[in-house]
């Protein structure tokens, strides 16, 4: 008799009966498009809202689906509960590992759907800038035009992509897909992550230790150890993507920003606001004088805070050398959560590894 494959046994076994999921997320259209993403024999989806949530209903489900900043309200309520997993429907989860205690089951990020978008912002505002795109609109406001006569005579001050040397401080997923995107465009691309090294690999995010090598296109990568001066020296560009812990808070403070930058280079902040401070006044401060000082960095733009919306008070709003966007470098989708659950899902139910499983020690 033929030998059975152990593999056709296992895809032919019966399924477990549907996964009951509780869905505390706020974000619009979420539970349509989980329902959409999962059959109907994979998964039962639950929604209650974060704030009225109840205590049996959070005891009860292994598995939940939510927003990081409401969640982390009742995250503790779920201790000696059925919870085994939760799906963030946010890149970031701070907010949980800051304001809840309770550890007993796996977090997930959203992951491998930010890239993009947070690619096209950072590319977008450094064009604006190298291209003086503030300057020409005023011009028209004045009806001015702007540009000797001659078409051979190119703007003044403008400098290409390919001149530029741009440098990731944060080189994880998102961090890879922002390198590569300028590399393409011609810029020279240096990393900042854990390690240094330049060794080269998968593209995977700096935390899995499966996947510590580097793209190809990196000139240079710089460790945490390293001497800050020998990355932001070089740097036309920096894009900040560092993730809040206790040990990014404040390491961007004033006197790096104009001591330790290249002078006139541009500073973008898509990581996480408290990265100038513990607080919003030591950010605003920190920012402030960074901004009036002409050494280092020349201009900021700003799409995270420490104060979320940032206050109509703050002195940053009408700073020249300050841009401000609000937080909408890269807003979640409900139908990125959805396909992230459903690949996510697959592999719980498998009793596979999950994908994007946070490091509760480091944060992220």
């Amino acid at each position: 008799m033929p030998v059975p494959d152990p593999d056709d046994a296992i895809a032919n076994a019966p399924r477990p009966k549907p996964t009951q999921v509780l869905v505390l997320s706020e974000i619009p259209g979420v539970l349509d498009a989980l329902k959409r993403a999962v059959p109907a024999r994979e998964a039962e989806f639950f929604q209650h809202a974060p704030a009225t949530v109840t205590n049996q209903s959070l005891m009860c489900f292994e598995v939940i689906v939510a927003d990081p900043p409401s969640f982390a309200r009742c995250a503790d309520r779920c201790a000696r509960g059925a919870l085994r997993w939760v799906q963030s429907t946010f890149a970031g989860v701070d907010a949980i590992v800051k304001r809840s205690a309770y550890r007993e089951y796996a977090l997930t990020r959203l992951g491998g759907v930010f890239g993009d978008a947070m690619a096209e912002y950072c590319v977008m505002h450094v064009l604006a800038l190298e291209r003086q795109l503030a300057r020409d609109r005023e011009n028209q406001r004045a009806a001015v035009w702007g540009r000797e006569t001659s078409v051979f005579s190119p703007p003044r001050g403008v400098r290409k992509t390919r001149d530029l040397t741009v440098g990731v401080l944060g080189f994880g997923e998102i961090g890879h897909r922002v390198g590569e995107v300028f590399a393409h465009m011609g810029a020279r691309v240096v990393a900042c992550r854990r390690r240094s090294g330049t060794g080269l690999g998968s593209d995977g995010a700096m935390w899995e230790e499966s996947q510590d090598g580097l793209p190809r296109y990196v000139a240079e990568c710089f460790g945490a150890g390293d001497d800050p001066r020998r990355f932001f020296a070089q740097c036309d560009v920096v894009v900040n993507l560092l993730p809040s812990t206790p040990e990014t808070v404040g390491v961007l403070d004033a006197d790096t920003l104009t001591r330790v930058f290249k002078d006139g280079s541009i500073l973008i902040n898509v990581g996480r606001g408290d990265v100038f401070g513990a607080t919003h006044d030591a950010c605003e401060q920190t920012l402030l004088t960074a901004a009036d000082d002409p050494r280092g960095a020349k201009h900021f733009v700003l799409d995270v805070f420490a104060a979320e919306p940032l206050p109509k008070s703050s002195a940053l709003w009408a700073h020249p050398s300050i841009t401000i966007t609000p937080h909408v470098a890269a807003v979640t989708d409900a139908r990125d959560v959805a396909r992230a659950f459903a690949a996510n899902l697959e592999r719980y139910r498998d009793g596979k590894q999950l994908r994007h499983v946070v490091d509760w020690a480091k944060g992220y």
